[in-house]
């Protein structure tokens, strides 16, 4: 097949990128700012083949998680340019691993919390874990309420009862993380703050806990800031 002339070349282009970030809206509940960079020569694209992809995107929210900024790329990206280029819906042919830096703020992180997929994630923190707490929660169904704080190297995480639940108090805990094999968050120097009396209680029993993050997830780094955090990692995009 013969190389398409600049004026395909840029239409080809444009309905990539468009199909893209239609697919892109597609994947997310909500993003304020989209842009795609599409990146590959003539011959690899006319076999359905993109060398790279690049996407930047803003406000975007994932599966009820908050993000303020995302940084995507992905390389050799085989997708059914056939149908696109016949007004069909883009698709992935392949798993394409994809390399991410995203950055969450303290706002993002609270919004986020109220996803069912970080409530699930703590509510089995708690049932797995709360025996080793100073003052355990009560039945998680009155703990719904949760607020975190981001400092340097340091997470604080509260469930509060419900303003039906009196005389219970909140479950404050604080940690900072490291990696294992890139799948796993591993608590370091966790501690639970108490209100009475006021003190903070070092949680030997849990330092070097892990969370599972999945298989198709691979974190290189995690910063904890001053009211934001930062990952950058791998993932894979499956199919369909």
């Amino acid at each position: 097949m013969s190389n398409p002339s600049p004026t395909h070349r840029q239409l080809i282009g444009k309905l990539l990128s468009s199909a893209i970030r239609l697919w892109l809206h597609t994947q997310v509940e909500r993003v304020e700012t989209l842009k795609v960079h599409i990146v590959g020569g003539d011959r690899p694209l006319l076999a359905g083949k993109l060398t790279g992809i690049q996407v930047q995107a803003h406000g975007v929210v994932y599966r009820g998680l908050h993000f303020t900024q995302i940084h995507l790329n992905a390389d050799q990206v085989s997708i059914n340019l056939g149908q696109v280029l016949r007004g069909k819906p883009f698709k992935l042919l392949d798993p394409v691993p994809v390399t991410c830096h995203l950055t969450l703020t303290e706002r993002d992180l609270n919004a986020s919390l109220q996803s069912p997929l970080l409530m699930g994630v703590i509510e089995d923190f708690f049932q797995r874990f709360s025996h080793f707490l100073v003052k355990s929660p009560p039945e998680l169904s009155n703990l719904k309420t949760m607020t975190a704080h981001i400092q340097p190297n340091q997470l604080t995480v509260g469930v509060y009862p419900h303003d039906s639940v009196e005389h219970v108090e909140p479950v404050v805990l604080r940690t900072d993380f490291g990696l294992h094999s890139g799948r796993y968050l591993r608590l370091q120097h966790p501690c639970q703050l108490l209100s009475t009396p006021v003190m903070e209680q070092s949680l030997p029993a849990l330092e070097g806990v892990e969370l599972d993050l999945g298989e198709h997830v691979a974190i290189a780094q995690l910063t904890l800031g001053s009211g934001v955090l930062v990952c950058e990692g791998q993932l894979v995009v499956l199919p369909g």
